[in-house]
C-alpha cells in the first residue's frame, strides 16, 4: 500500500508593503522594498533560497531604518525573511522573526486581523515542523477563527486553515476529528477552486492521510484515484451526518 506524507499549507509569504508611506523619504524606501521583495518572491520561486533571504534582509534593513522597529512593513519583511530560513531548513532562526512579526500585527493591527492570522498560521507551521503539535494546534485553531468570522477571506486560505487544523489534530491522535474537518475543507475548496485545483489536490490528499492513520484502506484508494483524477471516481463520499453533510467537530477557538 502506498504510503502518503501530509501537504501543510504554505508558508504565506508577502509581496508589498501594509501601507502607504507618509513623505518622500518614506516613499523611495518603499519603492526600494517593493522591488526587493519582488526579487525575494522571484529568487524564491527559481529555488535559490540563500539570495531571496539576502534580498529579504536587506528589505528589512530599509524598513527597520525607514519605518521603525514595530511598524507593519517591517512584520513583512520579517515574515519573508523567516519563510528562507524555514525553507532551508533553518527552523531555529525562523521562530524569533515570525513571534517578532506576530507581536507587531497584534499590536498595531489587532489580534483579529486579517494579516495577524497569516502570521499565526506560519508559526503554526513552523511550530508543527520543529515538533510542538499541540503549540500549532492553539496557533492553527486562532487561524481558522479569524477567517471564519472575517468577511473577504479567500477560500484558499480558509482551506489552508482548515487542512492546517485537521492535520495537527492527526498528530495529536484525533482522527475522526481530523476527518470531519477535512471533508469540511474539501467541500469546501470543490465548490469554490474546482475539482482540479491544488487546493482540492491537498484536501484529498491529506484526507487519505487520515483514513491511513484509521485503516480505511478502501477509502484510502478511493482519495488516491481521485487525487490522479480517475475518471471512475465520482464526488468524494461525505460523512453520514445530518443528511450527507460532514460537520467539523475539530476545536476551534472562538
Amino acid at each position: 500500500m502506498r504510503t502518503l506524507t501530509f501537504l501543510l499549507g504554505p508558508f504565506l509569504l508577502s509581496t508589498v508593503p501594509l501601507f502607504a508611506q507618509d513623505d518622500t523619504k518614506q516613499a523611495e524606501a518603499g519603492a526600494q522594498i517593493s522591488q526587493l521583495t519582488a526579487k525575494l518572491t522571484r529568487l524564491y520561486q527559481e529555488g535559490k533560497y540563500a539570495d531571496a533571504r539576502s534580498a529579504g534582509e536587506d528589505a528589512l534593513k530599509i524598513a527597520e531604518e525607514s519605518f521603525g522597529p514595530e511598524d507593519p512593513t517591517t512584520s513583512t519583511c520579517l515574515i519573508n525573511v523567516a519563510a528562507m530560513h524555514q525553507l532551508m531548513g533553518d527552523l531555529q532562526g525562523a521562530k524569533p522573526l515570525v513571534q517578532r512579526a506576530l507581536a507587531i500585527r497584534e499590536k498595531v493591527l489587532g489580534p483579529d486581523h486579517l494579516e495577524t492570522a497569516k502570521c499565526l498560521n506560519n508559526l503554526g507551521a513552523l511550530l508543527l515542523a520543529m515538533g510542538d503539535p499541540k503549540g500549532a494546534r492553539s496557533l492553527f485553531e486562532r487561524t481558522l477563527a479569524i477567517y471564519e468570522k472575517t468577511p473577504g477571506t479567500s477560500a484558499g486560505h480558509l482551506t489552508t486553515a482548515q487542512s492546517n487544523l485537521a492535520m495537527v489534530l492527526k498528530e495529536l491522535g484525533a482522527l475522526r476529528e481530523a476527518q470531519s474537518l477535512l471533508d469540511r475543507a474539501l467541500a469546501s475548496s470543490e465548490k469554490t477552486a474546482g475539482p482540479d485545483h491544488p487546493d482540492t489536490a491537498t484536501a484529498l490528499n491529506n484526507l487519505a492521510v487520515v483514513l491511513q492513520a484509521m485503516g480505511d484502506l478502501g477509502g484510502i484508494e478511493t482519495a488516491l484515484r481521485a487525487c490522479a483524477g480517475d475518471p471512475r471516481e465520482g464526488p468524494w463520499p461525505r460523512s453520514p451526518v445530518d443528511g450527507g453533510e460532514s460537520q467539523p467537530t475539530g476545536l476551534v477557538a472562538r
